[in-house]
């Protein structure tokens, strides 16, 4: 679900009576084995801030982040889709600060200069190369109920009449078509190995990655499931030699996958889901916690009150009725929880400003759909034939409790066409792993496991 901390926000501080119109910071994030260099370009244009990121050991360049504030000292910088913090003081020539994320929370340190840093050689044996033995089409196509234009590529075999179609849907984030992170491009390695063996593969820009329009903010599942029904109704009008269409999704988008099956408003032919999950996003998100603050050590009890604070701030979410009364509920308990604080602990998260704005903002329509999103109920009416694959070294999305909730839903509709594998020493994006941490995910070289990749084509092509 949060897929890559790393990626999305920072929080930026410095003194107002310092700050130019315009600066850039460099830092490198601790992140385990690697240190990744971070970017910031802030601009100040009257008394209005403005920031965008890059991280160059992932390929990233000026990501927009949505808003930026000064304030006694500190500068506030907010990706309200991602719900990501960084807080740091502004000296002469560097700012001392923390980057921090759910349970990840990490001392950087900014410069005006780029600090030294060790040069990463990214391999990734499995970046597909060409000769291509297939056709690589750009299409785009439109959501009708806001119009937004999205664009993507289908890769289809050459010199065949006919072939099964699948669409592949990405997790949270605001992601590009070939699913990019970490140098990783798991999604043009299916497309490519799919396709080299005669099965037609659509990918897409997320809303507001690539070419595609759209605010990340405020995409939903359901937003991304009519986006995916918009993309195979514009593939079926333009392609007339699909036997059949199904949809591959990963984390987040095997619960588009399930909405999009359930609802029926595009039936799909057959569904591929690859570590989805089969719980609400709550109990999920909860189970993540304390998955990740034990891989990183830390004591029970400092888990037990991250694992506290989340339960709280995601029943504010679920139990008021609209975005008024959540960022008014948000906005007390946040004061609250401040007052709460022992001193030390207070000096530890910068400021109160920082504090509240952390946690308000969880209030935007792509975090609250992910917190509030429950499949259990739409599982039962997944009528086609379903392949459920899992990691068991997966830290985001628990393998055994996932698939079995998966599973029981969708057999207890009466759909038998289930099948389920789970892989050993697989992580969540199903590279061969040593204990499926977030950090492996840039270290290890392999991009996606040929065993799932096997499975899927195996899957595929069985389908009468």
């Amino acid at each position: 679900m949060n897929r890559f901390i790393f990626l999305l926000i920072a929080l930026l501080s410095c003194s107002g009576s310092l700050w130019s119109q315009k600066q850039t910071w460099y830092g490198n994030l601790d992140v385990g084995s690697v240190a990744l260099r971070l970017v910031f370009h802030v601009d100040q244009e009257g008394k209005t801030y403005t920031t965008t990121m890059d991280s160059p050991d992932q390929g990233v360049t000026g990501m927009p982040t949505t808003s930026t504030s000064v304030k006694d000292g500190w500068i506030i910088i907010q990706a309200e889709n991602i719900g990501m913090t960084y807080a740091g003081k502004l000296y002469a020539d560097s700012i001392a600060g923390t980057f921090s994320q759910g349970g990840f929370r990490k001392a950087l340190s900014l410069y005006k200069t780029p600090p030294p840093v060790k040069e990463i050689t990214y391999n990734r044996p499995q970046t597909p190369q060409p000769p291509f033995n297939y056709s690589i089409d750009t299409v785009y196509f439109t959501n009708p109920s806001d119009k937004a234009t999205l664009h993507g590529v289908l890769t289809r075999p050459e010199n065949k009449k006919s072939f099964p179609l699948a669409v592949l849907i990405s997790g949270s984030g605001t992601q590009d078509l070939n699913s990019t992170v970490m140098h990783h491009q798991p999604f043009w390695v299916i497309a490519d190995a799919l396709t080299r063996q005669g099965i037609a593969v659509f990918r897409f820009d997320d809303r507001g990655a690539g070419k595609s329009k759209g605010n990340p903010a405020q995409t939903t599942s359901a937003t991304i499931a009519e986006d995916v029904a918009a993309a195979i109704a514009t593939l079926r009008q333009q392609y007339k030699d699909f036997t059949r269409i199904g949809v591959i999704g990963h984390s987040q988008g095997g619960s588009v996958a399930i909405r999009l099956g359930a609802e029926q408003r595009s039936p799909v032919d057959f569904m591929i889901l690859l570590a989805s999950p089969g719980l609400a996003g709550t109990d999920i998100i909860v189970d993540q916690t304390k998955k990740i603050g034990r891989e990183q050590h830390l004591p029970d009890s400092v888990i037990d009150e991250q694992v506290r604070v989340t339960q709280a701030l995601h029943h504010i979410i679920m139990d008021q009725k609209d975005s008024a009364a959540i960022a008014g509920a948000l906005a007390a308990y946040s004061e609250q929880q401040w007052k709460a604080l022992p001193e030390e602990q207070r000096k530890l998260a910068g400021s109160s400003d920082l504090f509240m704005q952390y946690n308000t903002s969880l209030n935007n329509p792509a975090v609250t759909d992910i917190i509030s999103f429950d499949p259990v109920p739409l599982l039962p009416r997944i009528k086609c034939p379903v392949l459920i694959l899992n990691g068991e070294l997966d830290i985001q999305v628990d393998a055994r409790l996932n698939t079995a909730a998966i599973l029981s839903g969708i057999r207890k509709g009466g759909n038998k066409n289930v099948a389920v594998k789970t892989y050993p020493y697989l992580n969540h994006l199903f590279q061969y792993a040593v204990n499926g941490s977030v950090e492996e995910y840039e270290i290890l070289e392999e991009t996606f496991n040929e065993a799932p990749l096997e499975d899927m084509i195996r899957f595929i092509r069985s389908l009468p």
